[in-house]
């Protein structure tokens, strides 16, 4: 049995459960959206980036220092770190720092602090294995709002800010993905599927290469089909008029003021 009706419950209302961390988050962080939008707007680009360095560094530096959740970040798993993210974006957004930068330099960043990151975390676990029959605290480098895991993702995001695809048909491709992901995210993360992949990868694989190998193989099913029901959700929405019930009501007069709050510029 994928879900039991306690399970099912929770996939019904995630936010309310805290059933999916992210989208829980997310909610949160949506409505702090028009605070921060104020404070990214009332500070000069030096007040900023002054302010955007002492939160980052006691945030992303200094707890892997004093080895504790200082700030109580969850580790990345929380609206405070999406905050912080927001305002990260929002920064880029209106100051387009970094412009020399090529594309090809954040994508040789990214694979180098990648490989830093598990590079040392191994080590670590090496030592601490050997001096304290433990391997420990190497973990503490691959947490969200660890430092090398914010610069890879920061890196792997301005590559692709700065990417372009003449392509027709691969930004169509691209497109229709990109407005499947959050659908992936919703489907992928129900706790039917996390049993059923469990269940495969620790009862029913041997040895590393085919761990590797099948472990690969759920992840491209797995984020393909989450693809194929959200493109069909997608569509009977269309057929069934939904998207324009959605439509009159986001551009009614008090919705459309609510995104005034919500907007950058």
């Amino acid at each position: 049995m994928l879900f039991t009706p306690k399970e099912l419950l929770l996939c019904l209302f995630p936010v309310f459960s805290k059933y999916q961390w992210y989208l829980t988050a997310y909610v949160l962080l949506f409505f702090c959206i028009p605070i921060l939008k104020i404070l990214l707007n009332s500070l000069s680009k030096k007040q900023i980036e002054v302010f955007l360095t002492i939160i980052l560094l006691f945030t992303t530096i200094v707890p892997i220092g004093l080895r504790t959740d200082t700030f109580d970040m969850n580790y990345g798993y929380s609206a405070w770190w999406m905050g912080i993210l927001f305002l990260v974006g929002g920064y880029v957004s209106k100051y387009k720092p970094f412009k020399q930068i090529k594309k090809g330099q954040w994508l040789l960043l990214y694979f180098g602090v990648t490989t830093i990151t598990w590079g040392i975390g191994y080590i670590v676990e090496l030592c601490t294995l050997e001096l304290m029959g433990n391997a420990i605290y190497g973990d503490w480098l691959y947490n969200y709002s660890s430092v090398t895991v914010f610069l890879a993702a920061f890196s792997l995001f301005m590559f692709f800010e700065q990417l372009e695809i003449k392509s027709k048909a691969s930004n169509r491709l691209l497109r229709t993905i990109s407005g499947a992901t959050f659908g992936v995210y919703l489907i992928h993360t129900t706790k039917g599927l996390w049993n059923f992949s469990d269940n495969i990868l620790e009862n029913h694989i041997t040895g590393l290469p085919h761990y590797v190998l099948t472990l690969f193989s759920l992840t491209i099913c797995v984020f393909s089909i989450s693809v194929v029901i959200e493109v069909l959700r997608e569509y009977l929405f269309k057929k069934l008029r939904v998207n324009c019930l959605i439509s009159r009501i986001t551009n009614s007069s008090v919705i459309q003021r609510i995104n005034n709050l919500f907007n950058f510029r």
